[in-house]
């Protein structure tokens, strides 16, 4: 039986993998990670050695990769093991896999969720659910912790705002309250 696919589906599916795995990372972090773990991989030689799927190959991946590679990646790493296409991740293999990871992640929107507290586990999907009408997949959904906006949330998506937080409404009443006292100071002073 003959493969019907495009011949780009291999990489489109790659690529969704990717996506899936890592839709919690900036993209920043993400080709950081993708860099580090092409180099270690490809100076490690490990990329050459099979079976690719076994559990002792996916611990010495595990242990070349630690601390450096989040687990969002790491989980997409242990796919393509269990697929043997850690070459992808290799040589010059790896060169055009991050080129190319350049290029598609270059256009995808991020969009930072920044609240005063972290937010919940079960209030971040809510709140993805609702972003994503607006930034659908495989747009970046970022959650930052920021205490000098003291309560409510700011979203940023590159140079477009929306400012809710309880410092952004504040300020007005602090200007207000400042230029109402330096004329009463003036009058009675």
């Amino acid at each position: 039986m003959t493969d019907v696919r495009e011949p780009n589906q291999p990489v489109n599916d790659t690529m969704k993998r990717l996506d899936e795995a890592t839709v919690q990372l900036s993209v920043t972090q993400l080709l950081g990670e993708i860099q580090v773990a092409i180099e270690r991989i490809t100076f490690s030689g490990i990329a050459n050695k099979t079976p690719q799927a076994s559990t002792e190959y996916v611990a010495v991946l595990d242990e070349l990769l630690e601390g450096d590679i989040s687990s969002d990646l790491l989980e997409f790493i242990h796919w393509l093991a269990s697929k043997n296409a850690i070459s992808m991740l290799s040589d010059k293999t790896g060169v055009m896999f991050m080129n190319h990871c350049t290029k598609y992640y270059r256009e995808v929107p991020e969009v930072r969720f920044i609240t005063a507290v972290a937010i919940p586990a079960h209030n971040r999907n809510n709140i993805t659910e609702r972003l994503r009408i607006l930034y659908p997949s495989p747009a970046r959904i970022i959650y930052e912790v920021s205490p000098s906006i003291v309560a409510g949330f700011v979203i940023k998506e590159r140079s477009d705002q929306v400012d809710r937080s309880l410092r952004k409404c504040m300020q007005p009443l602090i200007r207000r309250a400042l230029k109402n006292k330096s004329l009463s100071g003036a009058i009675h002073g």
